[in-house]
């Protein structure tokens, strides 16, 4: 049954996108706060917006979210 199941998932991952790297991602995560302005933490919805935007299918939301949260605790 885990045989199975790793053939099946082997199949799968070959049509899905590939994930960004960690470092691409904060890359996006920084130029949309310096272009958006965001300061702080109550404005963290706006810029996982516009990140999400950009990296939709292509990175996982908590990864977003640690490095969205990450540059907004160095404002």
């Amino acid at each position: 049954m885990v045989l199975q199941s790793d053939k099946e998932l082997a199949v799968l991952e070959a049509y899905m996108p590939a994930q960004m790297s960690e470092a691409d991602v904060a890359a996006i995560v920084l130029r949309h706060k310096q272009a958006l302005g965001v300061t702080g933490k109550n404005e963290m919805g706006k810029l996982m917006c516009a990140v999400m935007k950009d990296v939709s299918g292509k990175a996982d939301g908590g990864l977003v979210r640690k490095l969205v949260e990450k540059a907004l605790s160095v404002v």
